[in-house]
């Protein structure tokens, strides 16, 4: 009676191990279809009218998990997106081959299948305004992908361009109400 009992709880640990573990895929599974859903932005990404310096200067002191986006011009139909952030260990991107960036400013970018790249000695680079990025790693994991024609490259001399605006996007990001064009109030979100 023991060893039965014994057994019956044995199975149960055992499958309740096992319904976590498909749990906490399938979690995962799905914060990756939200990402590439939503442009690669969480639901804590904000526009803000401030430049990259400031940015770095003030708002990366008070948050542990800030990525900033930068939009940039193209000449054809590709999303460019320039990228910067804090900690390049925690990404949730939506890969369907190859890697995210290892660290800050690598030079190196992730392109859309539908992206134009060029080969060269056996590696794959993506150009923009006549600068050679290799490409790492190719975005979207659905067929067809909202991030076919997508591209982010990893390069902090990017952010030096005139824009109107950049997103700032992480868990513990700060919220920034634009009181005219000149001045910003940082104010922490009230739910974290």
């Amino acid at each position: 009676m023991k060893k039965k009992r014994f057994f019956v709880s044995t199975i149960l640990i055992l499958c309740t191990y096992l319904l976590l573990i498909f749990v906490s895929e399938y979690q995962r599974q799905q914060d990756t279809l939200f990402f590439e859903s939503n442009d690669l932005y969480s639901t804590d990404h904000l526009f803000v009218k401030e430049t990259f310096q400031t940015l770095i200067k003030e708002t990366f002191k008070t948050s542990s998990d800030l990525s900033v986006f930068i939009s940039l011009e193209s000449k054809n139909n590709d999303n460019v997106r320039g990228y910067f952030s804090k900690d390049y260990s925690d990404t949730h991107f939506p890969l369907s081959n190859g890697s995210f960036f290892s660290t800050s400013n690598t030079k190196e970018a992730l392109v859309g299948k539908e992206v134009a790249t060029v080969s060269e000695n056996d590696c794959t680079y993506y150009e923009y305004n006549n600068k050679k990025y290799k490409v790492i790693g190719y975005l979207g994991i659905t067929k067809p992908s909202f991030l076919d024609e997508s591209v982010l490259i990893n390069d902090s001399s990017l952010f030096n361009m005139p824009t109107t605006y950049l997103t700032i996007d992480g868990k513990k990001s700060i919220l920034f109400i634009m009181i005219d064009s000149v001045k910003t109030i940082p104010i922490k979100r009230i739910w974290d």
